[in-house]
């Protein structure tokens, strides 16, 4: 309530996350236990790792349906450590810099 004695309620916008919850990641499941369930499949998996091998891994484990069908997302490629497999899922921010020379360019800016 504020100091009129009115109660205040707060409004959930589209595309806005509060603290505390999880954020669904489209398939109904949220990020929390998304990334729990990826780590805990992918526990045994040595990096670095293919894509085949990430799967081959889940389907090792046992992984449920969602988990498969989530992991059949990454794009073909060798992953470094299950952070950027998470990353390359859309789970975690990837926070790393990239290596000079490699998917970075400066941008010249014309002058006035």
């Amino acid at each position: 309530m504020d100091r009129t004695g009115t109660e205040r309620r707060s409004v959930d916008r589209p595309g806005q996350d509060r603290p505390g919850q999880d954020r669904p990641t489209g398939d109904g499941v949220g990020v929390r236990p998304a990334v729990q369930g990826i780590t805990q499949v992918l526990a045994g998996l040595e990096y670095p790792a293919a894509k085949w091998q990430v799967l081959a891994e889940a389907d090792h484990y046992g992984a449920d349906s969602a988990s498969r069908a989530q992991l059949w997302t990454l794009r073909p490629g060798t992953y470094r450590d299950l952070r950027s497999v998470l990353a390359e899922l859309g789970l975690v921010a990837d926070t790393r810099i990239p290596a000079s020379g490699r998917g970075s360019r400066s941008v010249r800016l014309p002058r006035r």
